[in-house]
């Protein structure tokens, strides 16, 4: 399963840590860009430096190990440590590399010589610690309540620090440095200004502890990460969230935006990562994009605030006037995805991959997550039900997973006929429909009572 991931800063190379082993990959299309890494023991964190040349990684053998992509297997320095490692990355030059500990230390360190510079102290364990986009401070976050903002050159803290009522699990710099991100055992997120400690935005409540936290690249934005696994954006200024909470398959390991902003990747301790699209546009709302809520909710207010009804042709007119505009802007770009009903859309705005290639990826990767989001768009493929009976049915001791397996067999009986129920009972797969490519997609099923999606 993978452990932690980390984008190289141009967006091409992504680095994922398994249980003890790391490895660089191309990104999108997944060619290992270098050996894998071995290690003895469980691997905590891994970065890449600011060109994507190197990586630091922490393991629990107490060792930090810096590496070079490319050929071998052998780590370029190591710096031992006495306690548990929590985290290790590298300034933004590259040429130093800071470690926290469980011993309430965070440690700098010359990354060309293995040489140790200095350490700044916590009265308790650290939790989190990183480096100003500058590389000028550090902001540490620790089990003390505390996240402290520190000078690099002179080891001095500043004068105040922040503080929570519960432990400070994390805390990171925004992308040009005038704000902090904490998360809080309490409950909360907030951003505060890095030079007086004073808060910025208002406390971002969740109903858990949030354990992670990141900026988006252009610092509007913020993404937080709960123990219960649910993930959130929100408006870094004020502190309002911006999206619904996104479910993840289990307790939440890391998340990570894209350089340029446009997704975010989560890994769950399952070791399932998730790759989430962030819509973005700025500027006033265009004039149909209220029309546009009327028509798909089905209601509208009148001139007296009572509802009337909104007729379905509402819709389809607002559609063929999108397709005459053809406007490049992220609103209509967005629109005319949401509108597109053929089955070859893109799963995205924006992306290439299409809805029946990435339907085919989840179910050749099969896991439950994928097979239940896949199902969520193909709601009457009768392949899906039938795979997923068959991994429902793996979990012998579990009533409920045994009682969804038998409802997944029955509707892909009822949908695919013998073929899907022999796959389903162990089978082999029948081969796909060729409809000329499904031009439309099946009508939706009712979801409502559906045992998957409950």
């Amino acid at each position: 399963p993978v452990k932690a991931l980390h984008f190289s800063a141009d967006g091409r190379r992504l680095l994922a840590a398994t249980e003890r082993a790391v490895r660089v990959w191309q990104f999108p299309d997944g060619r290992p860009l270098s050996e894998e890494w071995a290690h003895p023991a469980p691997v905590v964190s891994a970065q890449f430096d600011a060109d994507g040349r190197s990586v630091v990684t922490a393991c629990e053998d107490f060792v930090v190990r810096i590496w070079k992509v490319g050929p071998g297997v052998q780590p370029a320095h190591t710096l031992p440590h006495t306690e548990r490692l929590l985290r290790a990355e590298f300034d933004r030059s590259g040429r130093r590399v800071l470690t926290s500990c469980w011993d309430g230390n965070t440690h700098l360190w010359d990354a060309q010589g293995g040489r140790w510079l200095l350490a700044w102290p916590h009265e308790h364990r650290v939790t989190h610690a990183e480096f100003s986009p500058d590389g000028c401070r550090v902001v540490t976050a620790s089990i003390d309540r505390t996240a402290a903002i520190w000078n690099v050159d002179s080891g001095a803290p500043s004068p105040r620090s922040v503080r929570h009522d519960g432990d400070v699990l994390s805390a990171r710099f925004s992308p040009d440095g005038r704000w902090i991100i904490t998360a809080s055992r309490d409950g909360t997120a907030r951003v505060w200004d890095s030079e007086s400690g004073e808060p910025v935005s208002e406390a971002m409540h969740h109903d858990t502890a949030v354990t992670h936290v990141r900026f988006s690249p252009d610092g509007l934005r913020v993404l937080t990460g709960t123990a219960n696994g649910s993930v959130r954006l929100w408006d870094a200024a004020t502190g309002l969230p911006v999206s619904d909470p996104f479910p993840q398959a289990g307790e939440l390991v890391d998340l990570a935006f894209s350089p340029c902003g446009r997704s975010f990747i989560t890994v769950s301790h399952t070791g399932e990562a998730q790759l989430y699209m962030v819509f973005q546009a700025h500027g006033p709302a265009p004039a149909w994009l209220a029309p546009l809520a009327e028509a798909v909710g089905g209601k509208r207010f009148n001139s007296r605030g009572m509802l009337d009804d909104v007729p379905p042709q509402a819709i389809f007119d607002l559609q063929r006037q999108l397709e005459q505009t053809r406007s490049s802007d992220p609103y209509s770009a967005w629109a005319r995805w949401f509108l597109d009903r053929t089955a070859l859309r893109q799963i995205a705005p924006g992306l290439a991959l299409r809805q029946p290639d990435w339907v085919a990826h989840q179910m050749a990767a099969g896991s439950l997550a994928g097979l239940r989001a896949a199902l969520a768009l193909e709601p009457t493929n009768s392949l899906i039900y039938a795979q997923l009976a068959r991994r429902l049915a793996e979990h012998e001791n579990d009533l409920r997973a045994q009682k969804q397996a038998a409802w997944c067999l029955r509707r892909a009986r009822e949908l695919g006929g013998s073929d899907a129920s022999r796959w389903a009972e162990g089978g082999s797969a029948p081969a796909p429909s060729s409809e000329a490519g499904g031009r439309k997609r099946p009508p939706a099923a009712t979801l409502s009572t559906h045992p998957l999606l409950d």
